[in-house]
């Protein structure tokens, strides 16, 4: 039985375009696993206050998937556990264009701003904390705060009322 040479050359051929295409999906996969095995642990660390180690592992998981929004959110709250504001900020601005937002991110967001004396800024951003949330007893309170700082006594006495009436 003979075998031609084209026979030989498509075998050839196909024996490298499925090894190729495996080798590819093998590390797209082994990518995608990574990052939410990364991104996983990252949580898991900031739940048991680790955060240093938490933001080892949110590196991780944006350095494979920077599109993450969630990821770039958390890594934003993660740096601002340990007092790492300016690049909390970025994170946060990162995840914002992103589309992210939510209550607790804008808490965390205005906190950083507070922590960086940028307190008109810090104000703002908690408000809408609180637009996104009224319920967040402790957004309601560092705003108190942010207004007494800023002069704003009348707020700031607004916002402890604000508190009493929950509680």
């Amino acid at each position: 039985m003979r075998i031609s040479n084209k026979k030989i050359r498509f075998g050839a051929i196909a024996v490298v375009f499925w090894a190729v295409w495996f080798a590819i999906s093998a590390t797209a996969f082994s990518i995608a696993g990574t990052s939410e095995e990364a991104l996983h642990k990252a949580k898991v660390l900031s739940q048991q206050g680790d955060w240093d180690a938490a933001i080892l592992e949110f590196e991780k998981a944006l350095q494979e998937k920077p599109e993450n929004s969630v990821a770039q959110a958390n890594m934003g709250v993660a740096l601002s556990r340990v007092n790492r504001h300016k690049e909390a900020l970025l994170a946060f601005q990162k995840a914002l264009e992103m589309g992210y937002d939510n209550a607790n991110f804008r808490y965390f967001r205005g906190l950083s701003l507070a922590k960086l004396n940028l307190l008109e800024d810090a104000a703002q951003e908690i408000e809408t904390a609180l637009q996104k949330d009224s319920r967040m007893v402790h957004a309601h309170y560092d705003l108190r705060l942010i207004y007494h700082q800023l002069g704003r006594d009348e707020k700031a006495r607004k916002q402890v009322e604000e508190l009493y009436k929950r509680n």
